[in-house]
């Protein structure tokens, strides 16, 4: 189903019948652009290249918001991320970042996201080389922008599924990879991602105990909803609970296997347990699954300093520091395990 002649999406019961990209140039992705790379122009950084792949998937992501008349960076169709979303259409960045907006008029969503900290950081960053620019207009006349950042982007490999993921039908119906991770998964703005949103901004904040309460009421609402449980895990942790923070983390790992999500979590409490040896075998099975995962980078590298082993610590922050140059905890960790530091 495409975009009406109005250039209004499809209805948000479209949504449920799984959106096909928008065929009709009327959303002025080039104006959006050419805005966001006069202010990083300003700022010192280089312009941004228009990706295909990354304009695809900001595109339909911005159809399903507008649809459902929902902000945010999970699908509401599929219950996915952006990085899930990036991973299913067989892209990988050493960085990557999504801006979401929902304004007026397509180009306030610059001076939008220049009032936002965040997002701010986001459209400036020198490091980011490509970008993909959705907008789909609402029945409310509102338009939904996503702005999808992206370095080093590399090419799909072998293994990509031919599809991408919104191509394969609705979750039910044989969504590659996925089916597992979204099942039991309410669409359109469930009341458990509500929560969970709650429960990051918390997390944000610093208030661990609101933080476990939201993901405990996200988790009520659907007990198989991944980012509750992550997000209840991290809450626990953050508060020293830790046998309850590996009891929800084993259980996300459980659920979801092959999810590098679920080692990481493990590996974290692992390291913050005093546990190096298994800290480092759970950080290793993360990377293994997603070689970009940075946190799970520095926490190898916590977990062999703990260890001991100051050279593959130091080799561990060393991969840290190239994915992402500007990790604090890459600088610290390299400072310790310097040469010439002392023991």
């Amino acid at each position: 189903m495409t975009l009406a002649r109005s250039a209004r999406v499809w209805a948000a019961t479209a949504a449920l019948a799984g959106p096909a990209l928008a065929q009709t140039p009327a959303p002025p992705y080039q104006a959006l652009l050419e805005a966001i790379n006069r202010e990083r122009a300003g700022a010192g950084a280089a312009a941004l290249e228009l990706h295909p792949a990354l304009a695809a998937i900001a595109q339909h992501h911005s159809e399903e918001l507008a649809a459902a008349q929902y902000l945010g960076h999970e699908s509401p169709v599929y219950g996915i991320g952006y990085l899930q979303r990036l991973a299913m259409a067989c892209g990988m960045a050493a960085a990557s970042a999504e801006n979401v907006a929902r304004v007026p008029r397509p180009l306030e969503a610059v001076p939008a996201f220049l009032d936002s900290p965040g997002h701010r950081a986001n459209l400036l960053s020198p490091r980011y080389t490509h970008v993909g620019v959705g907008l789909a207009r609402a029945e409310s006349d509102e338009w939904f922008i996503v702005v999808d950042f992206a370095a080093g982007w590399m090419p799909p490999g072998p293994r990509c599924p031919r599809q991408l993921y919104w191509q394969a039908g609705l979750p039910e119906t044989g969504l590659p990879h996925t089916a597992a991770g979204i099942r039991d998964y309410r669409f359109l703005a469930p009341a458990e991602e509500r929560a969970v949103q709650r429960a990051l901004e918390a997390l944000r904040q610093g208030r661990n105990e609101t933080a476990e309460a939201a993901a405990r009421e996200a988790l009520r609402s659907n007990p198989h909803y991944p980012y509750a449980r992550a997000a209840l895990a991290t809450a626990l942790l953050r508060q020293s609970r830790l046998v309850e923070a590996r009891e929800q983390a084993r259980r996300y790992r459980d659920e979801f296997p092959g999810d590098p999500e679920g080692s990481f979590l493990m590996a974290r409490i692992a390291e913050a347990s005093g546990h190096c040896q298994e800290a480092i075998q759970e950080a290793q099975a993360a990377l293994e699954a997603l070689p970009q995962h940075r946190e799970a980078w520095y926490v190898l590298g916590l977990a062999r300093e703990r260890c001991g082993d100051r050279e593959g610590a130091r080799a561990a922050y060393q991969e840290l520091a190239k994915l992402d140059p500007l990790h604090q905890g890459a600088f610290l960790g390299l400072r310790r395990t310097a040469p010439d530091a002392p023991r």
